[in-house]
């Protein structure tokens, strides 16, 4: 996806996820890049868009 550098989720399908609490909480990151900041934000929500997260 153009503008996405990496993106890393630490959970799998089955797992449970807590309440956000500090950084190292989160269930994974996305780094996108831009020539300019809208552009890499315009990114970065395009590839979030992409992520789901089921609840049960």
């Amino acid at each position: 996806m153009p503008g996405v550098l990496q993106v890393q989720l630490a959970v799998a399908v089955g797992d449970t996820i807590g309440e956000v609490r500090s950084s190292p909480g989160r269930s994974g990151h996305l780094l996108a890049w831009g020539a300019v900041p809208a552009e890499a934000a315009s990114a970065a929500r395009k590839a979030a868009e992409q992520i789901r997260f089921t609840v049960r």
